[in-house]
């Protein structure tokens, strides 16, 4: 039975060590997304339980 998904992707900034492919070896990660992505995730999560019972999916 398939599932529905999601797939985000969330810039990392465009500036110095965030600005480094994934894997470099002096890739910073941008810590300030953290709640910039908490926020968006949380968002989706209250959205699709209000809609919960409804016909969308």
């Amino acid at each position: 039975m398939p599932y529905p998904v999601v797939f985000l992707l969330l810039g990392n900034g465009i500036d110095g060590a965030n600005n480094k492919p994934l894997h470099s070896s002096d890739y910073d990660f941008n810590d300030d997304l953290l709640p910039i992505g908490a926020d968006f995730w949380t968002s989706l999560a209250k959205n699709r339980l209000s809609t919960e019972g409804s016909n969308s999916v």
